[in-house]
């Protein structure tokens, strides 16, 4: 297995959890690189935000919208951009201004009940994705997604943004309390 957008250390964690059967109960066998004398790879795990699809227009909207119905001033995307990579609670505590702190989860409430609605308002898949991940397919490998995203937005965007998302892709594992946030 190699997960996209990790450390070849951050692939063994998905490694754990396909093989505890998370995914649902399906069995691989896999592979972390791409040296010669490893076996062949079997399945490539992609992140959804920043790897698969340019999501940062919709988060920073979101984002927005929810500060500001707590009277908390807006960021540019390019701020709010320099505050993602660690999952929606680290962005709202980031983006809390000084002595606002505790309030972030309250804010973060705001937001996703914002951008499940908003969530594919300008997200695209990167140019070439589709035909890349159809390429893949057509080579024998299974596809994944793990994302950060709470399960049913992952779902979601996929749905919305991929038409045939259920024969592309062979697991899809967004935000779960059975495990940590990426990149841990």
């Amino acid at each position: 297995i190699y997960y996209l957008r990790f450390h070849y250390s951050k692939a063994a964690r998905v490694c754990e959890v396909w093989k505890r059967g998370l995914f649902h109960g399906r069995v691989v066998v896999y592979s972390s690189c791409f040296r010669k004398g490893c076996e062949p790879m079997q399945l490539i795990a992609f992140d959804l935000d920043g790897t698969l699809c340019n999501t940062i227009a919709d988060i920073a909207a979101s984002m927005n919208r929810a500060l500001c119905a707590h009277n908390i001033p807006a960021y540019t995307q390019e701020e709010i951009q320099s505050m993602v990579g660690h999952g929606m609670k680290e962005l709202c505590r980031s983006a809390m201004p000084r002595g606002r702190e505790p309030e972030w989860e309250q804010v973060m409430k705001t937001y996703y009940a914002d951008y499940s609605v908003h969530l594919c308002d300008s997200t695209q898949p990167y140019p070439g994705i589709r035909e890349t991940l159809h390429s893949l397919c057509q080579r024998g490998l299974k596809l994944a997604v793990v994302s950060n995203k709470p399960h049913q937005n992952t779902e979601d965007m996929l749905h919305c943004l991929f038409q045939d998302w259920k024969e592309l892709f062979d697991c899809i594992q967004g935000q779960d309390p059975r495990f940590p946030v990426k990149p841990d």
